[in-house]
């Protein structure tokens, strides 16, 4: 398989803390992806049918429209569905992680960061995404 250029894919990071938008957004970019920034699920879901990102980086609680809601939305939309959807969450609780799974996100990542965690589940993430790209 031939090595997979990290600048065609789009990562679209929606969290409506600044802070968490900039951190990132600076480790992505650091691996050669295009990373899009939206603050509230709302404006997630219009830069997702805008930019069709092969990647979905969102904060589970935001107001507005949470990122369960948002999960859902982009995984019953045909032409965004195998986009690879990560929910960030503070909840160490099992069932709540059961809850994020079952919605149909693809993988989650605990609150605070941990930037190499971040990395090598992008990569992960990417890597699924590029094999359902392939079979369809």
């Amino acid at each position: 398989m031939s090595e997979i250029s990290h600048s065609q894919f789009k990562i679209l990071v929606i969290d409506d803390d600044r802070i968490i938008q900039i951190v990132l957004k600076q480790a992505l970019q650091s691996q050669g992806y295009e990373v899009i920034l939206a603050s509230s699920g709302k404006q997630g879901l219009e830069q997702a049918y805008k930019h069709h990102p092969a990647l979905i980086i969102s904060d589970w609680q935001m107001d507005e429209m949470d990122g369960l809601e948002l999960c859902r939305k982009i995984k019953s939309e045909p032409s965004l569905s195998t986009t690879f959807f990560i929910l960030l969450t503070s909840r160490k609780a099992v069932e709540d992680r059961v809850e994020d799974l079952d919605t149909g996100a693809d993988d989650f990542l605990s609150k605070p960061i941990e930037v190499s965690e971040l990395k090598a589940r992008v990569r992960a993430g990417l890597r699924l995404y590029q094999t359902n790209q392939n079979l369809r």
